[in-house]
């Protein structure tokens, strides 16, 4: 295992990985660099698509991975029962030429769709455990870190907004009405705000705005 610590350059990665590859070894990337939080693919992270393009020579293997947020989302305080499948794509050789955003895209292309059809094992009842590190704020008051979890139904401790996360990790909730059924992903949209719509609602100084919207800037 080759770690890659946040914020630490990383050439002594690259130079583990050379001396792999220089010995005709094989290496497995995971090129997101962490887990998703919302079970969505993230973005590859540039110094890895930088590496597969200075490593031209060698095949990149596409290994396409279904199922694993679900049997342990990056959240959850556990490991769920649930089947996952591993698929081997072709190999290729990259373009040495091309940018590092166009071999994302070829890479996600051989890929395919991602499904995730079935559901989690019925024997796994607390299915909501943790997801309040994802659900930060409730749509509704605008609470930061108001809800609480228990076995498969979120509430919000300020409005009582009630969510209830199904055995497809699915939220399901009353919104003006209207009933709403949303992916983790998409209900994380709903919520997420930029750092300066939240310094806006937040009311501060311009001073503070800068200093706020700055540190997240260099962090990012």
């Amino acid at each position: 295992i080759i770690t890659r610590k946040r914020f630490i350059p990383y050439h002594t990665s690259f130079m583990m990985m050379t001396e792999i590859t220089d010995n005709v070894g094989v290496i497995g990337l995971f090129p997101e660099c962490e887990r998703s939080w919302t079970g969505e693919t993230k973005n590859f992270k540039p110094e890895v698509l930088k590496l597969l393009l200075k490593k031209y020579k060698i095949p990149i293997l596409p290994v396409k991975i279904q199922g694993s947020y679900h049997a342990w989302p990056r959240w959850s305080k556990g490991m769920r029962k649930y089947r996952i499948t591993v698929e081997i794509r072709e190999p290729f050789l990259p373009d040495p030429k091309i940018a590092p955003e166009a071999l994302e895209k070829q890479i996600m292309q051989r890929f395919g769709e991602y499904s995730v059809p079935e559901k989690i094992s019925g024997k796994t009842t607390d299915l909501a455990s943790g997801i309040e590190k994802v659900f930060y704020m409730c749509p509704d008051c605008r609470k930061f870190n108001s809800f609480r979890a228990k076995k498969n139904l979120i509430i919000c401790m300020k409005c009582g907004l009630e969510l209830i996360i199904t055995d497809d990790l699915k939220v399901n909730f009353m919104r003006a009405g209207n009933k709403e059924i949303l992916s983790i992903g998409k209900y994380y949209s709903l919520i997420r705000i930029s750092p300066e719509k939240f310094a806006e609602e937040r009311e501060f100084t311009g001073k503070c705005r800068f200093c706020i919207i700055g540190c997240i800037n260099i962090a990012a």
